[in-house]
C-alpha cells in the first residue's frame, strides 16, 4: 500500500448481534449456554427452562443473577415461582459486575473468540463462540479463567 492511500476494511454492511445466554457450573466447571438473536425476556426464559428442565434435571439449582431487565421480567418471576422447590435465585447488588464470575468467562470469551476478528457472516460468529465453549468445557478452564487475576481469591483457604 502507497502513503496516503486508504485502507478498506471489510463491514458486514447491517448491524447484526448474536447474544449468549450462560450459566456456570461451579460443580463439573462447565458451562451451558444457548445462542440468540435477541436478547429479551422470551429468549432468557427459554434458556432458563432448557436449564432447569433438562441439563440440570433432579438437581437442587442455584441462579446467581444480576439486575439485567430481562431478569427481572413478569414471565421469569412467574415461572421462578413455579419451580421454587428446585430453584434458589440469588441476586446480586445492582452496579456489582466484579461479584458476577460469569462476567469473567464473556471477556474471556470477546478476548479469545471475537475481538480483531472479521466474521463475515452470523454463522462464522456464532461457530467462534462454540468453539471456545467447546475448549473452555473440554479442558474444564472455566475456574481458570475466573480466577486468573485474583488469584488471591482462589488460594483463600
Amino acid at each position: 500500500m502507497k502513503k496516503g492511500e486508504q485502507v478498506r476494511i471489510p463491514a458486514p454492511g447491517t448491524n447484526q448481534r448474536l447474544h449468549v445466554f450462560g450459566a456456570w457450573n461451579y460443580a463439573k466447571d462447565q458451562i451451558h449456554y444457548q445462542t440468540h438473536c435477541k436478547k429479551t425476556r422470551h429468549e432468557f426464559l427459554t434458556f432458563l427452562k432448557h436449564l432447569v428442565e433438562r441439563r440440570c434435571n433432579d438437581r437442587y439449582v442455584v441462579l446467581v443473577l444480576d439486575n439485567a431487565s430481562y431478569h427481572h421480567a413478569r414471565i421469569v418471576r412467574e415461572y421462578l415461582e413455579t419451580v421454587q422447590n428446585r430453584v434458589f435465585a440469588f441476586w446480586l447488588p445492582a452496579y456489582a459486575p466484579e461479584l458476577n464470575l460469569i462476567e469473567r468467562v464473556w471477556k474471556h470469551l470477546k478476548q479469545v473468540g471475537l475481538n480483531n476478528f472479521y466474521f463475515e457472516t452470523l454463522d462464522n460468529l456464532e461457530r467462534s463462540v462454540h468453539r471456545v465453549f467447546d475448549a473452555v468445557n473440554l479442558k474444564k478452564l472455566t475456574l481458570q479463567i475466573a480466577f486468573e487475576k485474583h488469584k488471591e481469591l482462589a488460594s483463600v483457604t
